[in-house]
């Protein structure tokens, strides 16, 4: 707990979730969080599974810290998740939650690597809410409801792209070739 965390001494809280308050020398008010990611709910799956992770936050909104503790995930996948984890120590949560778009994930691992985020995004929430009663800043990325727009606009090329060419007309060609490069 220190390792991860930075605190020198510790209160356990088993509710509403089970977290350990840290506590600086000399100080009476806690400083930090530590949670096991499983303790926040139901995980986040990787490619295999969920991935256990042990989180601090600070009051501040500060990660402090987040420990790799298991996975049913490729090894050769995840090889270098201790470092990228350890990496992920002095994130401000207030400013935004942790996403693939703010950092470099695992090479080959997206899946997992997105997964790791979104757990200690939730594991730091849920943490910061029954520690400190604050809230972080939710998720800003896509759900899995949303559509992906993207997807669709490259369906509809794709369809098109025989009936286009075969047309002849010089001007849906060039239409679509825009089309294409937006």
């Amino acid at each position: 707990l220190t390792e991860v965390s930075g605190s020198k001494r510790f209160t356990l809280v088993e509710q509403p979730l089970v977290h350990y308050l840290g506590f600086d020398p000399g100080e009476l008010e806690a400083s930090s969080l530590t949670l096991a990611s499983a303790a926040a709910g139901p995980g986040v799956s990787g490619f295999a599974g969920p991935i256990e992770l042990l989180v601090a936050v600070g009051r501040d909104g500060v990660l402090r810290g987040v420990r790799y503790l298991g996975s049913r995930e490729t090894p050769s996948y995840i090889a270098g998740i201790d470092a990228w984890v350890a990496g992920l120590a002095g994130q401000d949560l207030t400013q935004g939650p942790l996403s693939l778009e703010r950092f470099d994930g695992l090479s080959g691992a997206t899946v997992s690597s997105r997964a790791v985020l979104e757990t200690v995004n939730l594991a730091a929430r849920s943490g910061t809410a029954a520690a400190f009663h604050r809230t972080l800043p939710p998720e800003t990325e896509a759900g899995p409801g949303a559509p992906d727009w993207g997807l669709y606009a490259t369906l509809v090329l794709v369809l098109l792209f025989f009936p286009v060419y075969l047309s002849g007309h010089e001007g849906a060609r060039l239409l679509y070739q825009v089309a294409a490069l937006l």
